[in-house]
């Protein structure tokens, strides 16, 4: 069974009791909500509520029956919240793990996608046949401790964590580290986004997970794709009346898609239809301000995305491979290695993960730090660029709020996540 599967039944296991948790005001609607995110688990919550009040007696069940139709109703607004600024993840994974290069590395055997040395056909074998060059490739990066997120990552360790969203030609992350581990998550796990370092922390527990998405002070990040993505498909002169009500709409016929590959025409209730093309568009436009938006805060920012409850897919290594010695990919990969060595934390950060990726037979995609370029053109979507809409110019001192079309930033030096 796989682990995102097992997760969400142990989790909807763990939270049977929601009602009397709720009932007992030890769970609010919000956090009722994110726990039964997904399509039909609200159906679950009840039966659960009902067999738990019955599993007790006859007059007990009659006697506390009547709070089911109270609690219900609180969390599916809270769900229906959720939805109304729900996040999309649609950043590469890996469609045939097959089709990756073996590399022998002192003795041992590794998955490695190096992008400096992969053909277009190449990269359409492993990542499926939207990924046609490299510009079109996008990675969740995540610095940190691989055993410990290995350990959060488990069926019976609910968290969330951040990252940023990298391409080859966009590579802020977190203190510039250049040992990362690549995440992903369903769309329903998606938190919040902000082109800009949130200043998030490392602990999260539930009651901040909740904070992510429903409280004021973050809010805006939670609706900054939303916004874009709305801003952008507004664009087209036959979805210049849509509302943004309707994003509830589409967000929910969009969430449990894959990859825009999978993405087709959706039909909204009042009869508008939105094109796969036009839709496709509007997602770039959020990652195209999430990685090429001029930062203006004089802190060159990453940005960063939260995600709950994210799976570990492989290991993601920066490194110049215009520096890499050697004709055969097993003499460029131990070459390009060395660069690491520098760093006795990046030393120790590679060997975990160098580890972890060989027992569990995990992808190495080594991006190429020296393959520079401008804003690579958007060929996704037959070769158009996803419109990116822009904030106002704007002068920010470092360390305070400021106020953009999207709302309030707070500006923030880099920290990890």
């Amino acid at each position: 069974m796989p682990e995102i599967v097992k997760k969400r039944i142990v989790e909807l296991i763990r939270n049977h009791n929601w009602l009397q948790r709720m009932n007992n005001n030890d769970m609010s609607a919000q956090e009722a909500a994110l726990i039964f995110r997904n399509t039909g688990d609200i159906v679950i919550a009840e039966i659960f509520a009902h067999a738990d009040l019955k599993g007790v007696d006859e007059k007990f069940y009659r006697e506390f029956a009547p709070s089911i139709a109270i609690r219900l109703p609180q969390v599916q607004a809270a769900l229906n919240e959720y939805y109304s600024t729900g996040n999309l993840n649609f950043t590469s994974r890996v469609g045939n793990s097959d089709a990756i290069p073996k590399v022998s590395y002192q003795g041992k055997e590794y998955r490695v996608i190096d992008l400096s040395r992969l053909s277009g056909e190449q990269l359409s074998a492993i990542f499926g046949p939207s990924v046609k060059n490299v510009s079109d490739l996008r990675f969740l990066f995540h610095v940190g401790n691989i055993k410990v997120l290995d350990w959060l990552s488990k069926a019976f360790n609910p968290s969330s964590l951040c990252a940023t969203i990298n391409s080859p030609y966009n590579l802020i992350g977190f203190n510039d580290s250049r040992v990362g581990i690549w995440l992903d998550a369903p769309n329903v796990n998606m938190l919040n986004a902000s082109r800009f370092n949130q200043g998030s922390g490392f602990k999260k527990g539930m009651n901040d997970i909740v904070n992510l998405v429903f409280s004021e002070d973050t809010r805006r990040h939670r609706e900054f794709p939303k916004n874009i993505f709305m801003k952008s498909l507004k664009t087209k002169s036959e979805y210049k009346n849509l509302p943004d009500s309707a994003y509830s709409e589409i967000y929910l016929q969009l969430m449990y898609k894959n990859s825009l590959a999978d993405i087709t025409d959706i039909k909204l209730s009042d009869g508008t239809v939105i094109k796969a093309d036009d839709i496709r568009e509007s997602y770039r436009a959020i990652e195209n301000v999430l990685l090429y938006e001029e930062d203006k805060s004089g802190l060159d920012q990453n940005n960063e995305v939260n995600i709950y409850s994210p799976q570990i897919k492989g290991v993601i290594l920066k490194l110049d491979m215009s520096k890499a010695k050697g004709e055969t990919q097993e003499e460029r990969f131990a070459s390009a290695l060395t660069q690491l060595h520098s760093s006795r934390l990046e030393t120790e950060r590679l060997s975990q993960t160098l580890q972890y990726a060989q027992e569990h037979g995990l992808p190495i995609v080594i991006i190429d730090t020296s393959a520079k370029s401008d804003k690579p053109a958007d060929t996704s979507n037959n070769g158009k660029q996803a419109p990116t809409p822009s904030a106002p110019e704007t002068t920010k001192p470092a360390g305070v709020a400021f106020q953009s079309e999207m709302g309030t930033v707070e500006v923030r030096p880099l920290k990890f996540g």
